[in-house]
């Protein structure tokens, strides 16, 4: 009789561990069949499970999934009175209630009662079977959502939904509210000591190898100009200009097409269009009895006459008046047709032929100005072999050997990852590398030492995509080498007293530029006047102080 009895027993257990594993897999198949949606049971389970709790319907499935496993191991009863239980149905009740504030303002458009054409439209999309639409907090969080709101307003709404998720969370826990409140207080003093500690390592780690030179804590102000009556002025010489223009053709009896004209910073150019050849000399000869600061100049495409005349007042390149900064360009000054010049794809290299060590100083300090203003994601190593800038990151040559080093590093890590260049590193690599610029003032000295010359070769011949940009300065006197002057795709010239102007330049009339705010770029065989990106004065002693 006994072991009949023992029988029974385990019988009974078994059974009981059958009914918990067949209603797992029940509900663990129906909870995919309406995540997956396949299937009219699928389908409808979907629609009225979202139609019941809004766009957070996903949850519920969720936990549906998390009950079945539970069931298929466990094989126990869920305790509902479990504190743990009873903040996740808070929680979740929270933010059901907080998403319904999407359908409100929609149902908003509608005239009569918001909580019955809510209900309405939640069966018109369940009639439908549109699984795609948004239903806010269904019928449970509208239901919620319009009590609180008829009694406590739209501000009431999001404080009662932020305070239940703060039970909710507590809940979960275990935790009073004023344990829960300590518990966090302490979490974010770890973290705060763990990212100090961390903060720490990695200066003295950048310390170490003293790689990094970039300058971030520098305090200046810019300064915004309206240039709306300088440009009103320009316009209305610009319209005597071109009647002078006329007036000289016509007394040579020349037929001409059109006179165009586009105002620029320090220029503004003339476009004669004619079908009939005339003498440009004599032409040049009489205009300047009306006009003295001007340059003829031919388009070759269009074979029209170019006519370069000085405006009234020149008007440098101010850092506020610069677009928001791509990560992979650096803006250095604006051509002759209001365009901006940078450093950006294959033109990497500027250098800059100037003899005036104060107006370099300036010029090298509002790029650098300009980068840190727009945020830019660029460092820079600033290598200063003529003065003191306020913004230098060194004045030593040694320098060099430093940012060889970094070089080297980068380039080790793109050979590992297989890549040529840094935007390929960047999508295929999880630590990104940042765009560097190197400037060098007075490179003079580097070209005299030849293992420094082999070095800056060096530079400039194999970082070409790696993510570096060069902008160097010379004063000329050294500057010999021709293998080193071609690796440039830029070159200015600020003043015409050296024979590197002579050379490249020609003919050009430097008596025509400010010597203050422009100069000539030489890019490949072209020739441009350009206006220099600078500082105002205002702006220069805000970053000396």
């Amino acid at each position: 009789m006994a072991k009949e009895k023992t029988q029974n027993v385990g019988t009974k257990e078994n059974e009981r561990l059958f009914h918990y594993e067949i209603l797992g897999i029940i509900l663990l198949i129906l909870s995919m069949l309406a995540i997956a949606k396949m299937g009219l049971i699928g389908k409808y389970l979907m629609l009225t499970v979202k139609v019941l709790f809004g766009d957070w319907y996903f949850l519920i499935f969720l936990l549906m999934i998390f009950y079945a496993i539970r069931c298929i191991i466990v094989h126990r009863r869920l305790k509902i009175n479990n504190i743990r239980y009873l903040g996740i149905f808070i929680s979740i009740l929270s933010l059901i209630l907080l998403s319904h504030f999407s359908m409100h303002r929609y149902v908003k458009n509608y005239e009569g009662n918001s909580l019955v054409t809510t209900i309405q439209l939640y069966f018109n999309s369940f009639k439908t079977e549109n699984a795609e639409s948004i239903v806010g907090g269904g019928i449970i969080g509208a239901s919620l959502f319009y009590l609180c709101y008829y009694l406590l307003s739209e501000v009431g709404v999001i404080l009662i939904s932020i305070l239940l998720f703060f039970l909710g969370i507590v809940f979960i826990c275990k935790k009073t509210i004023k344990d829960f409140i300590k518990m966090m207080i302490a979490f974010f003093k770890r973290v705060y000591a763990l990212l100090n500690k961390t903060g720490k390592k990695l200066r003295n780690k950048i310390d170490e190898y003293d790689l990094s030179y970039t300058k971030s804590k520098v305090k200046f102000k810019i300064s915004k100009i309206n240039n709306t009556e300088y440009y009103n002025r320009e316009y209305e010489f610009a319209k005597r200009n071109v009647e002078t223009i006329k007036k000289v053709l016509n007394s040579m009896n020349v037929f001409y097409n059109d006179i165009t004209y586009i105002i620029c910073r320090n220029i503004t150019v003339y476009f004669i269009s004619s079908h009939y050849h005339f003498s440009y000399e004599a032409f040049g000869r009489n205009l300047k009895n009306y006009i003295h600061n001007f340059q003829l100049k031919q388009d070759e495409n269009s074979q029209e006459l170019l006519v370069e005349i000085n405006n009234l007042a020149p008007t440098p390149l101010r850092i506020y008046e610069l677009e928001k900064l791509e990560n992979n360009e650096i803006i250095f000054g604006m051509d002759d047709r209001n365009e901006f010049i940078k450093l950006e794809g294959e033109n990497t290299r500027l250098l800059i032929f100037s003899i005036n060590k104060k107006r370099l100083q300036t010029y090298f300090d509002t790029i650098i100005v300009s980068l840190m203003h727009y945020k830019s994601n660029i460092e820079y190593y600033y290598i200063d072999l003529l003065g003191n800038s306020t913004l230098a990151t060194s004045n030593n040559i040694d320098e060099l050997d430093h940012i060889l080093i970094r070089i080297n590093e980068r380039i080790t890590k793109f050979n590992e990852l297989k890549v040529s260049n840094i935007d390929e590193y960047n999508r295929k690599s999880s630590k990104k590398e940042n765009y560097e610029l190197v400037m060098i003032a007075g490179i003079d000295k580097i070209l005299n030492d030849n293992k420094l010359f082999e070095k800056l070769m060096y530079m400039l011949e194999v970082t070409t995509t790696y993510g570096y940009f060069y902008i160097f300065h010379t004063s000329d006197e050294s500057v010999k080498y021709t293998n080193l002057l071609n690796l440039f795709q830029y070159k200015i010239f600020l003043e015409k007293e050296n024979e590197y102007s002579k050379k490249y330049l020609g003919y050009q009339r430097f008596d025509l530029l400010n010597n203050e705010v422009e100069g000539y770029l030489l890019y490949k065989s072209i020739i441009l006047r350009m206006t220099l990106l600078q500082m105002t004065d205002n702006e220069i002693e805000s970053l000396k102080k």
